[in-house]
């Protein structure tokens, strides 16, 4: 293992456009030999990198516990690896040029490679610890139900380069690429039984890079149509409708945390941005122009209230871009902002959906002379109400006032003074809270509540009872 150290360049300027705040990324370069293809994250903290280290020619794998403030270095014996696919915290993949898979079973403290293609695999998913595919060259879809020991093949044509696979689900999955002569298309691969079969889609379109579903009818492809272009469908891949926003450079692959929070990254540092689930985009400012071949994001959580949202883009010659702040959506309870005609509103989640309809934009808008509604309450002090039910079994609610915008903590503690949940640990702004906490998993007994902030802290008993 090798620590590798970084040198950072930081860019704070900000603009605006398209409705949504354009933001900066903060690139940093943890050694120019590696070449960095792919990065995910198992938790705000924890995450990976693959790629190749062109000094010792085979894969390379690097590794963060501090949400990415530092990076441990790793090798796979493999060649360059292109894909990485964690589906528990302990459980990983990766897939390589030279036909292999490395497996890692320690949270890639130690990786295992093992030869099971004869040619370039360009991406993988794992559904869960056993169950996972590979796509590659030579129209290869590549499948394990074993956890890697066996692998069976599914031989789509030897024409296809496929690029990307993701599942939505254990059932339906999906794979992209293009014809090995360039002018010879495109195809998109379509399973709803787990990769017993597949049906094939071809387009006119001259490469799709990558793929992505946030759930069975809606996902994302990137490619060039020969105009570098991002498509979207709604209705499981059956149509697809080109969200072209005009940027000179190839989209290499793309990610959502959410259904409206998305990014994609390309060639000549190209950074989109999304906050209406991929029906506008505005190209931030990358701070490079590094080719960038890996997107991800992390949040304390995945539903619209997302908070200390942080993005990650890999690209060559070792370059790791950052971005702590993409923009917090929250408002009030179950409220988030939206950028309705150039004035920014706090709605009900419930509303977004039907705003994004007509042309709103999810987050606040860009204009300096913004309206701003951030709560029908007018909170002066702090306050942690009683949760409710209580006693409860097995959810509850915990209610709190914010006089001002405040980094915010709630945590539940066993009797023993253990922590044994976290529920918000982020910035929040003024107005009343409410969080709910499932206990399902936890025995019966008393817990206690607390909220925390930098100028005020309380503690609450509640009981479980079951």
């Amino acid at each position: 293992m090798k620590k590798l150290i970084f040198t950072s360049i930081i860019f704070l300027v900000l603009f605006f456009s398209r409705g949504f705040a354009q933001v900066s990324w903060s690139p940093s370069f943890v050694d120019m030999v590696f070449d960095l293809k792919a990065v995910t994250f198992t938790s705000v903290n924890t995450g990976f990198i693959v790629g190749n280290d062109n000094e010792q020619y085979g894969g390379t794998v690097l590794k963060t516990t501090n949400a990415g403030l530092s990076w441990d270095h790793y090798y796979t014996k493999s060649g360059e690896l292109n894909g990485v696919s964690f589906p528990t915290a302990g459980t990983g993949y990766s897939c390589s040029w030279d036909g292999m898979v490395a497996k890692t079973t320690n949270a890639g403290n130690t990786w295992q490679a093992k030869q099971v293609y004869s040619s370039h695999l360009n991406s993988i998913f794992f559904i869960d610890n056993n169950t996972g595919f590979t796509v590659g060259t030579d129209g290869a879809i590549l499948k394990t139900v074993n956890g890697g020991s066996n692998w069976t093949l599914y031989n789509t044509g030897l024409a296809w380069i496929l690029t990307g696979v993701h599942f939505a689900n254990a059932n339906t999955g999906y794979v992209c690429g293009y014809h090995i002569n360039r002018g010879g298309g495109s195809v998109i691969f379509k399973t709803v039984n787990g990769g017993t079969t597949w049906t094939i889609k071809q387009f006119s379109f001259n490469k799709l890079n990558k793929i992505y579903f946030i759930d069975a009818n809606t996902g994302f492809t990137v490619g060039i149509k020969p105009g570098n272009a991002i498509w979207k469908t709604t209705n499981g891949g059956q149509s697809w409708n080109e969200k072209h926003v005009g940027f000179a450079y190839e989209p290499k692959d793309i990610y959502f945390i959410n259904s409206y929070l998305g990014i994609a990254a390309g060639r000549h540092g190209l950074v989109l941005r999304t906050n209406n689930g991929g029906n506008n985009w505005v190209q931030d400012i990358s701070g490079t122009t590094n080719d960038l071949y890996g997107v991800s994001m992390t949040s304390d959580n995945t539903n619209i209230l997302l908070c200390n949202i942080k993005g990650y883009i890999v690209g060559l010659e070792g370059i790791i871009l950052k971005n702590n702040n993409v923009p917090t959506l929250s408002c009030g309870t179950h409220k988030v902002y939206i950028c309705h005609n150039g004035n920014t509103l706090c709605v009900d989640t419930h509303a977004v959906s039907a705003h994004l309809e007509h042309g709103d934009f999810l987050g606040q808008c860009g204009n300096e002379n913004q309206n701003q509604y951030p709560t029908n309450l007018t909170i002066n002090n702090f306050k942690l109400y009683a949760n409710y039910p209580n006693p409860f079994n097995p959810t509850t609610k915990i209610k709190f006032d914010l006089p001002y915008d405040a980094n915010t903590k709630l945590i539940i503690y066993d009797v023993l003074g253990v922590e044994v949940a976290r529920l918000a640990d982020c910035d929040l702004p003024a107005g009343q809270h409410e969080y709910e906490w499932n206990a399902a998993n936890y025995a019966s007994g008393v817990y206690y509540y607390k909220v925390e902030t930098g100028g005020f802290k309380e503690i609450r008993k509640m009981i479980l009872v079951k």
